[in-house]
């Protein structure tokens, strides 16, 4: 839960974002793996989003207390490569999915 909280909202959209895929391709088998493909790039791109924001909001932090500790520089960054990390793993999760529906079809 650390680990959702750590990365701010977007990681609750990137999650929604892919449960969504996920409904959308059980609801529409004949087109599941389309949906999923279709999901994986999303979850990716918001992924890249979050850490971009992330980034943004680090760097607003240090431009306005420039004499914060560079620690306060490593956990913000590391807060925000959570967004990464489950951008990227749900997006190998929903490709591989897509390429196991397609084979099924």
């Amino acid at each position: 839960m650390e680990f959702m909280e750590q990365g701010g909202i977007v990681m609750w959209v990137i999650l929604a974002a892919a449960i969504a895929s996920v409904v959308r391709a059980a609801l529409k088998r004949e087109r599941a793996s389309e949906a999923l493909r279709a999901g994986s790039t999303v979850v990716l791109a918001l992924g890249v989003l979050g850490m971009a924001m992330g980034m943004k909001a680090v760097a607003a932090y240090f431009a306005a207390h420039p004499d914060a500790p560079a620690s306060l520089s490593a956990v913000g960054m590391g807060e925000l490569a959570n967004n990464g990390l489950l951008g990227a793993g749900l997006f190998l999760a929903l490709g591989l999915a897509s390429v196991v529906a397609g084979r099924k079809s």
